[in-house]
C-alpha cells in the first residue's frame, strides 16, 4: 500500500509541476484582425456573451498557452489586436496584458497594474472589464452566474429609491 502512496504522490507533484508551465487566460474571437493568434494557444470552453457595459454579444475563449512559447503568443497578440481590446495570460500570480501596439506585466500590488487599466481606460475599455485583481487569480474570469448575480444586483441598486 504505500508504493501506491508514494506513486501516487510521485504523479500528483509531476501534474503540478506541468500546471506551472502553462499560461491561462482569455481572448475574444471579435478583438482579433485574423485568427492566426488561435493557432498559439489551446482553445478551451468557448461563451457567446456580452461584455460589460455593451450590447453586442461576443465570443469568448478561454486559452491556455505554453511557457515555451508566451513570447511568442504575446508578440503576435499586440500587433493582432483590434484597438479597444485585450487579452491577458495569468500563472501563479503573474498576468500579462497585451493590448494592440502595448504590452503589461506584473503580479500583485505593482505600479503596472494601475497602468495597465489607465492604459485600457484611454483606449476606450469600461473599468469594469478591467478587474485585474480578480482576474490575476482568475484567468477564466466570473462565472455566467456570478456575472447575471451581479447584474440583479446593480438592477436593485439603481432602482432603489432613496429613504428620507
Amino acid at each position: 500500500m504505500k508504493y501506491l502512496d508514494k506513486m501516487e504522490n510521485v504523479i500528483n507533484s509531476k501534474l503540478l509541476n506541468l500546471e506551472d508551465m502553462v499560461w491561462k487566460g482569455v481572448v475574444l474571437k471579435e478583438s482579433l484582425e485574423d485568427g492566426s493568434l488561435l493557432d498559439l494557444a489551446r482553445l478551451g470552453k468557448k461563451t457567446k456573451t456580452r461584455l460589460e457595459g455593451e450590447s453586442r454579444t461576443l465570443t469568448f475563449y478561454n486559452i491556455e498557452v505554453e511557457d515555451s512559447i508566451v513570447r511568442e503568443y504575446l508578440n503576435l497578440a499586440v500587433k493582432s489586436l483590434r484597438p479597444s481590446f485585450y487579452t491577458h495570460l495569468c500563472k501563479n500570480g503573474e498576468m500579462h496584458v497585451a493590448f494592440r501596439r502595448k504590452l503589461f506585466n506584473f503580479k500583485g500590488n505593482d505600479p503596472n497594474l494601475e497602468k495597465a487599466r489607465k492604459y485600457g481606460l484611454s483606449q476606450g475599455i469600461l473599468p469594469e472589464q478591467m478587474e485585474f485583481e480578480y482576474i490575476i487569480n482568475h484567468p477564466y474570469g466570473r462565472s455566467l452566474l456570478g456575472s447575471v448575480i451581479n447584474r440583479i444586483i446593480g438592477y436593485f441598486n439603481k432602482s432603489a429609491k432613496p429613504r428620507v
